[in-house]
């Protein structure tokens, strides 16, 4: 059964889809788009040296590229760092969001750093770009057989008037598979228990959910159940005692 499926009666995923929202291992996925066609996953693949993992193929059957609307906390060399994970990258993107436009940019710089070797221009990818924020930082899948499946995260370096932030770029591995990735997505705050952090991730879901109530208000509660299991509680830590 599709991840989308599994808590979603089938019956409304239509419903869903008119709203431009799916739901991966729980996690509601933004301004999504059509699930990926057999067709797309050829395409895809000729850019690569190896097959599109399980875990992304799971997550592009459900939607191929969306937004998030989720915090995500990760070791990245040893820093704790809160990534801005929200783009899922698609073909025709007129944003930061073009899958292509990612892919072609992933190659150049691979074959930039071949020149003045003596070893071949490489043609396809063994990691395939498939998120991240704007030019700021991307989330990779491995798909050569070294570590495949694997999830990557590469953060450009802020300046140094930037405290207690990277100021260099840097990479790492930050999950196991996408699924593991998507199983990380957390609220820091929950905004239906009357939670209003002024950073907080989480609004446009509950704007987008609103917007279903008016047609399926079962609908609506589902989704925010997904909402209730991410969302941090801090409540019952903060009562169990002194921190």
């Amino acid at each position: 059964m599709a991840e989308c499926c599994k808590n979603v009666h089938l019956g409304r995923l239509d419903l869903l889809r008119t709203h431009h929202i799916a739901v991966f291992r729980d996690k509601i996925i933004l301004e999504a788009q059509p699930p990926i066609t057999d067709e797309q996953i050829a395409e895809v693949e000729a850019r690569l040296t190896g097959s599109i993992p399980d875990g992304l193929l799971a997550l592009w059957r459900v939607a191929f590229g969306g937004q998030l609307d989720y915090d995500l906390s990760v070791d990245l060399k040893g820093h704790r760092y809160a990534a801005s994970f929200c783009e899922l990258f698609f073909p025709g993107s007129d944003r930061y969001r073009d899958l292509w436009g990612w892919i072609e940019n992933e190659l150049e710089l691979a074959q930039e750093a071949t020149e003045g070797q003596d070893v071949a221009e490489p043609q396809r990818l063994d990691v395939l770009p498939f998120g991240g924020f704007e030019y700021l930082e991307r989330v990779y899948v491995r798909v050569g057989p070294e570590g495949r499946g694997k999830v990557l995260l590469w953060a450009r370096g802020l300046p140094p008037a930037w405290k207690m932030v990277l100021h260099e770029d840097t990479h790492d591995e930050v999950a196991d598979d996408v699924g593991d990735l998507f199983d990380q997505l957390v609220l820091e705050g929950d905004l239906l228990a009357g939670d209003d952090l002024d950073a907080s991730h989480g609004k446009e879901m509950v704007g987008a959910i609103d917007d279903v109530r008016t047609e399926s208000p079962a609908l609506a509660a589902k989704l925010e159940e997904f909402v209730r299991a991410a969302a941090s509680d801090w409540r019952a830590t903060v009562a169990a005692g002194p921190l």
